[in-house]
This record gives structure tokens, C-alpha cells and sequence, in this order.
């Protein structure tokens, strides 16, 4: 990528063909007889090009525009920009770096702002509808709050969590009898007691309820309440503490979206009535009609 800072602002060329076919670009500069002047754009190659300054031609992947003191342009690395630009040429390097990349940012923000409206609307149809990421984000806190299901039920929800896996099994003490065909399996006596596993599956889904999927945080907090804040910014006026926090929320905001999208796949996945329906077997459910409770809360998925 090749980025030039024109005064009719940044100019950005995809191949080196287009950089050495400018008007008074050569490829073999003098920088004896012809001092350099200034750094006018910078580029970033996978394939080398060669130094054009007449006594160097070194080979390189990233390097610098340059303008000379007869006007001519030419491209150097940054080993040659020690030698025959100046003195100070780390300094206005690193300069001309700050301004691009802020020049860059501000242009990269400017473009944000034009399509914010379009943004909330995207948002705004992902969390609406009978299974809107609004709707998974209600029944997903109510599977981990005691006050609105079971807490057996709310419990086996956070082990799910705390152990980043929906396998669900149960258990019970197995009869003298179980016991004994263990043993002669075994082929010895085994400790007592012994157990049996009466379910073993897997809860889908479970992905939905795991922080970094949180829809609330995403959608919300990390998209709506950002653009409220950042549709009174003034871009052009902003510091650059400022511009790097903004940037780098402006370039996180295609990520938020993937990973709202698969949480949402995943909560469609985990609320369904047959899917959740195994944790009716939980110990302790028919107490006080809790199962009733459950089924009540797994009808309306």
C-alpha cells in the first residue's frame, strides 16, 4: 500500500507502477548534487523495491517519498534517510508517521460518521423480532437468576458457565446388585459406594451465556452507547489520545457484529424446549412445584 499527503489531502496508490510514473519521479537521484527536501508518502510492499537514490539501489520492503531540493521525487529506505537526508531525519520521520497515521485515523472517522444511521438500524433489527438478540438476552439472564426459576435450575446454568462446556450427566448410587456386576467387570471388590450414570448429554448453546457473548455488552454498552457518545465529536478538533480511542473503536465495531451474530445463533440454539428439557430431571425439581415452574418458563420458548 502506498499512501501520498497531497494538499488536496491523502492520495492512496495500489502498485509501484503508479509511484514511478509520476511527474518528476526518478529513479536514480543524485543526493549529492540534489539534497533531499521533504517526506511526501510512505509504502508498505510483500515484494522489494530498489532505493532510488543513485549510489544505494538497495533492495527493500518499506520505505519513504521523498522530494529534493530541484523538485524531482524519489523513494528511499530508512537506512538512507539517515545518511543523506539529514540529521534530523528519525525526527521527521517519525513526525510525518504521526501525521499519516492521524491524517489516516481522521479520514477513517469521517467515513464512520456517514454510516452511523445505517449502524443503529442493523442494531436496532438484531435485537428486534420474536427471537431478537433482546429476547435471548431476557430468557438467557433468566436461566441464571433464582428469583424468576428453580436454583437447581440456575445452578447447572452456572456450572455450564464456570466450566465452558453444556455436557450434563446424573447420577445415582448404584444398587448391591449394580455394585457386585462392577466388581465382577472389575475383577476385584470396589470401593462403596459405586454409582451409575442415568444422563449423559449435551446442552447446546451454552455459548450464549458466556460473557464475551453477552448481548447486553455488545449491542448496547459497546455499539449504541459508543455512537451516542461519539455523534457529537468534532473529528478535525479531537486530540490524539482522543483519535487513537476512537480508531480503535471504529475498527473493532465489524468484529462487535460477528460475534453478536454467532451469540444470537447460539442463544436460538440453547432456548428451545427440547434442549433445556433434561434439566427437568435435576434433583430437587419436584419440590414445592419447581418442575411446574421450569416447564412453564420452557413452554414460552
Amino acid at each position: 500500500m502506498i499512501t501520498i499527503n497531497t494538499d488536496k489531502g491523502l492520495f492512496r496508490i495500489q502498485t509501484w507502477a503508479d509511484v514511478s510514473t509520476r511527474p518528476g519521479f526518478t529513479p536514480n537521484l543524485d543526493p549529492v548534487a540534489f539534497p533531499l527536501k521533504a517526506i511526501i508518502g510512505r509504502y508498505v510492499f510483500g515484494d522489494q523495491v530498489r532505493c532510488g537514490l543513485k549510489n544505494c539501489h538497495t533492495l527493500h520492503n518499506r520505505g519513504y517519498i521523498v522530494t529534493a531540493a530541484n523538485g524531482q521525487e524519489t523513494n528511499i529506505g530508512k537506512d538512507c534517510g539517515k545518511t543523506y537526508f539529514s540529521v534530523d531525519f528519525e525526527h521527521v520521520k517519525r513526525q510525518f508517521d504521526l501525521d499519516m497515521d492521524a491524517m489516516e485515523s481522521r479520514e477513517l472517522l469521517w467515513s464512520l460518521s456517514f454510516k452511523l444511521d445505517e449502524i443503529e438500524d442493523k442494531i436496532s433489527e438484531m435485537r428486534a423480532g420474536a427471537k431478537g438478540a433482546d429476547w435471548i438476552y431476557k430468557n438467557c439472564s433468566a436461566l441464571r437468576d433464582p428469583g424468576k426459576l428453580p436454583v437447581e435450575v440456575t445452578r447447572q446454568i452456572d456450572r455450564f458457565v464456570k466450566n465452558q462446556s453444556g455436557r450434563f450427566q446424573l447420577q445415582r448410587e448404584a444398587t448391591e446388585k449394580e455394585a457386585q456386576d462392577m466388581d465382577a467387570v472389575a475383577g476385584r471388590k470396589l470401593p462403596r459406594p459405586q454409582y451409575v450414570t442415568t444422563l449423559d448429554t449435551v446442552i447446546d448453546g451454552v455459548e450464549a451465556l458466556y460473557e464475551e457473548n453477552s448481548l447486553s455488552k455488545i449491542l448496547i454498552v459497546e455499539l449504541q452507547e459508543k455512537i451516542k457518545a461519539f455523534r457529537p465529536v468534532e473529528i478535525d478538533e479531537i486530540t490524539i489520545t482522543q483519535l487513537r480511542y476512537w480508531k480503535k473503536w471504529a475498527t473493532s465495531i465489524e468484529r462487535l457484529f460477528e460475534v453478536a451474530e454467532q451469540s444470537i445463533e447460539y442463544g436460538r440454539r440453547l432456548l428451545t424446549h427440547n434442549n433445556l428439557a433434561a434439566l427437568l430431571n435435576l434433583d430437587g425439581l419436584e419440590k414445592n412445584n419447581e418442575a411446574e415452574r421450569f416447564r412453564a418458563f420452557l413452554a414460552k420458548l
